[in-house]
């Protein structure tokens, strides 16, 4: 490992779940979990959790609000197959995850999630294999016809 390797791994980025970079752009050589963040990471990060807590957060509340009121195609899948506005659940797990956004990075093994959880009022990144089992529930749109056999 480089120089550049060891003072990434000292400073501690922040990674960028869209990119794999650091949230500041560094190439990150590796993780480092009580490093103190650099200082434009730590930025970026603030402001992107003041946005997800005044904007995505409130809207991620009223669609929970409503969920068991709206007509859900509900199948097995893998969580590769998740979309923003569904919601999921595990068989380790029997919380509802509601899916605000999806970072898939090319033909990676793993997807990246922000999800909403209503139990706990939180927004949370979730680094999910693409092949884990998931139950999927999808709100059917009027125009969908009823889901097929999966």
């Amino acid at each position: 490992m480089g120089a550049s390797g060891r003072a990434n791994l000292v400073t501690g980025h922040r990674r960028d779940a869209a990119t794999g970079r650091a949230l500041c752009g560094q190439h990150l050589a590796g993780p480092n979990p009580g490093a103190q963040g650099c200082a434009p990471c730590r930025r970026h990060r603030e402001e992107t959790e003041a946005a997800r807590q005044t904007s995505t957060l409130s809207a991620m509340r009223k669609a929970a609000n409503v969920w068991d009121q709206r007509p859900l195609d509900v199948y097995g899948d893998r969580a590769g197959a998740l979309r923003p506005g569904d919601a999921y659940t595990r068989p380790d797990c029997a919380d509802r995850h509601h899916v605000a956004t999806v970072a898939e990075r090319g033909r990676g093994s793993h997807t990246d999630l922000l999800v909403h959880l209503p139990g706990e009022d939180r927004l949370t990144e979730v680094r999910i294999r693409r092949d884990r089992p998931v139950t999927v529930q999808r709100p059917l749109t009027t125009t969908e016809k009823p889901p097929r056999a999966r």
